[in-house]
């Protein structure tokens, strides 16, 4: 999981989202940074958890954001797979995200036929990334629109006034 992209998630999540309330919808495409092997893990750990518990999802990715630091491919070089996904699965399990351990253990299982049903999600991530030429992350979207003057490192207001303006535009309906 990429720092820049929780710290704008975080920035996102406590800051933004309560000021514009439902003048505005945050979702999130989870893009695999390949070179970040454990970025694979927890990208599939994110969208199991939005499949498991829709409702939840971003209670869960509140969770896999706060143990990012724990999961690097420096921290995780002797760790595999399978202890990997139990670990999550225990935190991940706990409030707020209360997403059920055994079910995403199943989940993330690839000897699981629910595994396909993962796995088609995260191509449809991936792909997504790609048609929108998304080389790094953060790469934010309005609209439909790469918006590159977005940095991980915009403030509260910055956000606003960067949102006030698209608020602004009128688009055809």
């Amino acid at each position: 999981m990429c720092p820049f992209s929780v710290k704008f998630y975080k920035t996102m999540r406590k800051d933004v989202l309560p000021k514009f309330g439902d003048d505005m919808k945050l979702v999130v495409y989870n893009y695999v940074q390949t070179w970040h092997w454990t970025s694979a893990v927890m990208a599939k750990a994110s969208i199991a958890a939005g499949q498991l518990a829709p409702s939840r999802y971003f209670d869960a990715f509140d969770v896999l954001a706060d143990l990012r630091e724990k999961y690097t491919e420096q921290e995780m070089t002797e760790t595999t797979y399978s202890q990997i996904v139990e670990e999550l699965g225990t935190a991940l399990s706990s409030e707020p995200a209360s997403i059920p351990k055994e079910d995403f253990i199943q989940l993330m299982d690839p000897r699981n036929d629910l595994h396909s049903n993962l796995l088609t999600e995260v191509k449809f991530h991936t792909k997504y990334g790609r048609q929108n030429s998304i080389h790094i992350t953060p790469t934010v979207l309005i609209n439909g629109l790469v918006d590159n003057s977005i940095s991980s490192s915009m403030s509260a207001e910055d956000w606003s006034r960067r949102l006030e303006f698209y608020k602004a535009q009128k688009i055809p309906s």
